[in-house]
C-alpha cells in the first residue's frame, strides 16, 4: 500500500511541476469510455472500461480520481492511470458495474 501512495505522490509532484506522464505508460492503461466524473464519497470516474488488468471489459467505477486531464486524454485514480475515450452523453446512464 505505500508504494501506491509513493507512487501518487511522485505523479502528482511532476503534474505540478507541468510533466505528464509518457505517451508509452499512457498506451499501456486501460481505456475508459462514456466515462463520466461522478461522486460517492469523492470524485470517481464511472464508464466502460476495456483493457484493465484485473477486471473484465465492462462497466467500471473507479478508485478516487487524482489527476483529469481531459485535454491530454489521461486520468489518475488512486490505482492507475486511465486512457479517455469518449465521454458520456450528459443524460446516458452508467450502469453499475
Amino acid at each position: 500500500m505505500a508504494g501506491k501512495y509513493s507512487r501518487i505522490a511522485r505523479d502528482l509532484e511532476l503534474f505540478s511541476q507541468g510533466i505528464s506522464p509518457s505517451s508509452a505508460e499512457i498506451s499501456k492503461a486501460p481505456l475508459i469510455n462514456f466515462y463520466r466524473i461522478t461522486r460517492r464519497e469523492y470524485d470517481i470516474l464511472a464508464g466502460k472500461s476495456y483493457g484493465h488488468p484485473l477486471i473484465e471489459d465492462g462497466p467500471i467505477f473507479t478508485s478516487q480520481l487524482i489527476i483529469f486531464n481531459r485535454e491530454d486524454g489521461w486520468a489518475r485514480t488512486l490505482s492507475r492511470y486511465y486512457r479517455l475515450g469518449e465521454p458520456a452523453e450528459p443524460n446516458q446512464a452508467t450502469s453499475s458495474p
